[in-house]
């Protein structure tokens, strides 16, 4: 037998940070996709260009793209506004996957579980991060992204996956 050690987070704790992670997976895609049909129509093109590009820079490229081939300003500042829910919800799941989980102590049925997150930044320095996490808190984060994806969707007139 092998040996382990693994954070005893409930089936739910695990079920909600994987619909965040999931959701926020097929968000990233849908934005690729977005980015991939503005270069070109040439799918292969698009993810050539697309494959090794942060959350941060899909946005970025999303953004600079459509403005290029669009010059409607009121369809630029809906874009806008979608792009920076879109940026909030990418900073919420990055909050919760590049987080450690506290370990519970025996007999400690808390309903809140602790997230942690030690960061060191040029501007900020040293800092910590602790707070109590509910299910429902993330089972909303998992609902956020779930919504702006269909946003993103209904702005975009629905997408197809293209893989090869």
């Amino acid at each position: 037998m092998c040996k382990k050690l693994e954070v005893p987070l409930s089936d739910e704790y695990l079920r909600a940070i994987g619909r965040i992670t999931v959701n926020f997976a097929v968000l990233e895609r849908g934005i690729s996709s977005c980015v991939e049909s503005l270069i070109s129509s040439d799918p292969k093109l698009g993810h050539i260009i697309t494959a090794g590009l942060s959350f941060r820079s899909l946005l970025d490229l999303l953004s600079s793209l459509y403005k290029y081939r669009n010059d409607n300003p009121n369809a630029i500042t809906k874009l806008d506004k979608l792009i920076a829910q879109i940026a909030r919800t990418g900073q919420k799941r990055d909050i919760i996957t590049h987080s450690f989980w506290v370990i519970d102590f025996p007999g400690d049925e808390r309903e809140e579980k602790i997230r942690g997150k030690i960061t060191a930044k040029r501007n900020k320095g040293l800092m910590f991060q602790v707070e109590k996490v509910s299910v429902e808190e993330l089972n909303k984060i998992a609902d956020e992204i779930a919504e702006v994806l269909y946003e993103v969707n209904e702005y975009f007139g629905g997408w197809e996956y293209e893989f090869l």
